[in-house]
């Protein structure tokens, strides 16, 4: 007879959540900087994702891939932080 599988505690997810979000960390700032260009801008919108992930940490720890969450997260910031770019210059000084 096989035995049940222990589900982690609540403090197990929570650590193993902070160790892949560091591992991670480099990864998702090399992507953001692919689809940006620019290194601080890149770092800035990896910092929105890991306040996201971390503050979603209780929904997140059920995802199966968060990696994958966490890539495509970076993606929709990435999306995000653009339009709020194109917006600022389409309004700027002379526009109507």
């Amino acid at each position: 007879m096989e035995t049940p599988e222990r589900k982690p505690t609540h403090s197990e997810i929570i650590s193993q959540l902070e160790l892949l979000i560091d591992d991670l960390q480099d990864k998702l700032v090399h992507h953001a900087y692919f689809r940006l260009g620019n290194k601080a801008d890149a770092e800035d919108v990896v910092q929105d994702v890991m306040i996201t992930l971390w503050n979603k940490r209780n929904e997140i720890s059920r995802l199966l891939n968060i990696e994958a969450y966490a890539m495509q997260s970076v993606k929709n910031v990435v999306k995000g932080f653009r339009r709020k770019i194109a917006t600022t210059r389409l309004s700027g000084p002379g526009m109507i």
